[in-house]
């Protein structure tokens, strides 16, 4: 979904975030999982770009929206990706508000990993061996 944003002007510290919800579905027969993850922010300062760090996620879908409790469409924004320094970048249309609140929602697919990074594989076994 994402193109390089490398040379855009950005500003990595005028968000700070309020609330992070995440659901994940884990498919263990074809060891994928696919998600959902809602950011609650307010911005510092004007910016037009919130920056994200990912690893290894395909985002087919990426919301902003004006907090508040109103119903406002949820229009999908352009997400440009540096993947050398596993950022994204979510373009809004316009600078967000300063200390308004905002919430930054991504749909996501992805592969469990297969070491002890990011979301993987694990088994358990009790004293029993069950």
């Amino acid at each position: 979904m994402g193109h390089h944003f490398l040379g855009i002007k950005c500003d990595f510290l005028s968000t700070s975030s309020q609330f992070i919800t995440i659901m994940i579905h884990a498919n263990l027969t074809t060891l994928t999982f696919k998600g959902t993850t809602e950011i609650e922010l307010r911005a510092s300062q004007p910016t037009s770009t919130v920056i994200l760090h990912i690893h290894q996620l395909q985002i087919f879908k990426a919301t902003l929206k004006r907090g508040g409790g109103e119903k406002q469409p949820e229009e999908p924004r352009r997400v440009l990706e540096y993947t050398p320094h596993e950022q994204i970048a979510l373009l809004a249309p316009e600078p967000l508000g300063v200390g308004l609140p905002y919430t930054v929602v991504l749909e996501y697919v992805g592969n469990l990993s297969e070491t002890f990074h990011g979301f993987y594989k694990s088994t358990y076994r009790t004293k029993e061996g069950k």
